[in-house]
This record gives C-alpha cells, sequence and structure tokens, in this order.
C-alpha cells in the first residue's frame, strides 16, 4: 500500500523549505562580509542576530520568495508577507529586513532594509497591501537589474533598486 502526501502538506512543506533555505543564504552571506550570525533559539521577530568585530549588533528579519515569470516575461515577481506591527514598532536595536528572493536556480538580488525605511516606503508611498495585520510585498525584478516595489495604488510601482544588495557594512 502506497503512502502519498496531501498536496497541502507539500506545499506547506516546499515554503518551510523556501524559508529555511533563504535565511542560510543570508547568513552565509553576512558571515563572508565579516558579521557573525546567531540564530535565536525562540523566534519572536528575529531571524538572526549579527555582531561585527567591535560590537555592533543588529536585529534581522529574513523573508524569502521563489519569483515566478511576470508583465509577460519582462521581469520576474517575488511576493512577501510581513507582520505591519514589527513594522510599525520601534526598538533598540532596531530590525533591518532582508527579502531573499530565488530566481531561476540561486538566491539573488538580496533587498535590505531598515523597519524605518520599510515603514516609510508603505506609509508615505502606498508600497504593499495591508490586510489583517499584514503587509504584502511584491517585488518586481527586471532584466536591467532594476528592483521595483508594487504599491497599493493599482498597478504602480516604486523603484527599489537602492535597496538591492544594500548589505549593512561591517566595523
Amino acid at each position: 500500500m502506497a503512502c502519498t502526501t496531501p498536496p497541502e502538506l507539500l506545499t506547506r512543506q516546499h515554503a518551510l523549505v523556501v524559508g529555511r533555505s533563504g535565511e542560510l543564504a543570508t547568513l552565509s552571506e553576512l558571515l563572508l562580509r565579516g558579521w557573525l550570525p546567531a540564530r535565536p533559539e525562540i523566534d519572536v521577530g528575529d531571524d538572526a542576530l549579527i555582531l561585527d568585530g567591535i560590537g555592533t549588533l543588529l536585529r534581522v528579519q529574513i523573508k524569502s520568495a521563489t519569483s515566478t515569470l511576470a508583465d509577460g516575461g519582462r521581469c520576474r515577481r517575488a511576493q512577501f508577507s510581513l507582520r505591519l506591527d514589527q513594522i510599525q514598532t520601534a526598538q533598540t536595536p532596531d530590525l533591518c529586513y532582508v527579502l531573499a528572493t530565488r530566481i531561476d536556480d540561486q538566491w539573488t538580488n538580496f533587498v535590505i532594509l531598515s523597519r524605518d525605511d520599510l515603514r516609510i516606503e508603505h506609509d508615505l508611498h502606498g508600497v504593499g497591501s495591508a490586510h489583517q495585520g499584514r503587509l504584502t510585498l511584491n517585488l518586481y525584478f527586471r532584466s536591467d537589474g532594476t528592483v521595483m516595489a508594487g504599491t497599493s495604488h493599482g498597478d504602480a510601482q516604486r523603484d527599489w533598486t537602492r535597496f538591492r544588495d544594500r548589505w549593512p557594512q561591517a566595523a
């Protein structure tokens, strides 16, 4: 008698694998850039704490997504879901977001921004869609290297290229 896994469980497992592998890719990049990353034993909103050689500590929230073709094949789209309360509440040290995107067969185009940058982009420029305590964020990766963030104003998009691969500098 064959044992089959229900499709909904396979989908959940895939999401967990994508999330964890995006975290590992991010931690690897941070390590190579001179930071000492650590994962908290209990996840209460921080996926990693990173420390440089002189004691600078950053809290990091890592979100991962696989991309799909969009806009008639002219770009790739990745969707992220973030907690609104986390974006709206400042803490010390403050939070940094890494949005890791898998394009084709590799992790690439890491979008990195502070909690305050993300809050401003949402509050002042309409980036993302808020619903039931979550912010849904669509990123579009164009073949020319441009990164655009979808806004709640229909098809409008905001240029986020400045956040692409904006890794924190270790001392």
